[in-house]
């Protein structure tokens, strides 16, 4: 099994909705359809250390556009991973965290691996 991309998430503010957005390509750029994988994802103080949040994957509705190198592109939604937090459960994280590891798991008919794997910035809030 390779081991998973390190990829960092972009922060997590406390208090408010959170979602981070995954478009899984080929090696080629051409879009893979993962509407049939089962996603896992979870946010720890340290590896093998205490959950801190368990994210929530979902695909979107419709077809995405985001910018690629300043450009704007339309991606399938069967492309599109979304990880998700509501503003209570970031809200609930513990001012102690300032950074959490995570790991993203799909499970492909039965075949079980981890594509990427980083950290996550948990930011303060000022205003409540």
């Amino acid at each position: 099994m390779a081991l998973p991309t390190e990829h960092d998430l972009s922060g997590i503010y406390r208090g408010t909705d959170y979602t981070h957005v995954f478009v899984f390509l080929d090696a080629d750029g051409a879009e893979v359809d993962v509407s049939s994988y089962t996603f896992t994802a979870k946010g720890k103080d340290v590896l093998n250390g205490t959950t801190v949040v368990t994210f929530t994957a979902s695909q979107p509705g419709s077809n995405q556009t985001y910018k690629v190198n300043g450009v704007d592109r339309t991606f399938d939604k069967k492309s599109i991973l979304f990880l998700s937090l509501t503003d209570t459960v970031t809200g609930a994280i513990d001012s102690d965290y300032t950074e959490l590891v995570y790991d993203l798991f799909q499970n492909i008919g039965g075949a079980i691996s981890c594509p990427f794997s980083g950290k996550v910035q948990v930011r303060g809030r000022v205003t409540t």
